[in-house]
């Protein structure tokens, strides 16, 4: 896995994980004949044969990995020179699955996410510093069924996606009322409205003449951007020039 560590020396590092449960640091822009990593430890008390993930918080740079059995185990990597490696976390997900993560900028809000693979057959959260549980699987609409340890998750306009036997799963947090405020009308006919919800999710505008029909019937105009966290705006730059125009939105 290549990883970038700012303020460690070297910066620019590979990270490679083995069966014998080691993590071993080496220099990627000096790879060239045999050489002793930079840095190595035991993060693992199982081999480790999944998938890894990494990122970056305010705290530093982690890699997260499940090993030979249910636990999802973090370590971070530090910026010194050499670079060190240090465990932080180790949580059960009830599974076999392989980590991937999720995080609203980049480096803010950073989830690691479980799935319990030909297990409990969930998906489960946890904060990606210190491994507290963020989502713990769900109610009986949330079990999965033939879950796969080599299949892993995929995170797309504000919904988790997961492909298992025979089906995909989505997940999504619960969206608030959308309640669209400060309509107005641009200079040459464009027309601009905003609404609050939740950061990072995905919404899609639609109009319409007749606010009787169904929504299979109105106009999809397009997504809705997010112009800061939580704060989302849409404007039409060509509004249909008529006595009355309705607008929705829905997510996403």
């Amino acid at each position: 896995m290549i990883v970038d560590v700012p303020g460690a020396t070297p910066s620019q590092l590979v990270v490679s994980l083995g069966k014998d449960g080691n993590a071993y640091l080496l220099n990627r822009t000096n790879l060239g004949g045999v050489h002793v990593p930079i840095a190595q430890a035991h993060v693992s008390s199982s081999a480790i044969i999944q998938a890894a993930a990494t990122y970056r918080t305010a705290l530093g740079t982690y890699v997260v990995f499940c090993g030979n059995t249910t636990n999802l185990s973090a370590f971070r990597i530090g910026a010194a020179s050499p670079p060190t490696i240090t465990s932080v976390w180790t949580v059960s997900q009830g599974g076999s699955g392989s980590p991937f993560v999720t995080s609203t900028d980049g480096t803010n809000n950073a989830i690691v996410w479980g799935i319990g693979s030909e297990g409990n057959q969930r998906l489960h959260g946890f904060d990606g510093d210190t491994g507290a549980v963020v989502f713990s699987g769900g109610g009986p609409n949330e079990l999965m069924t033939g879950t796969r340890r080599f299949n892993t998750g995929i995170a797309a306009r504000g919904r988790i996606y997961l492909a298992n036997d025979s089906r995909v799963y989505a997940f999504t947090v619960p969206v608030p009322p959308i309640v669209l405020i400060n309509p107005n009308l641009l200079p040459g006919g464009a027309f601009q409205f905003a609404f609050t919800n939740t950061p990072g999710l995905s919404f899609t505008a639609f109009a319409t003449t007749n606010v009787a029909l169904p929504l299979t019937n109105w106009t999809r105009l397009g997504a809705v951007p997010e112009v800061s966290p939580g704060q989302f705006q849409f404007t039409e730059s060509q509004a249909t020039n008529t006595s009355q125009r309705f607008y929705r939105v829905r997510s996403p």
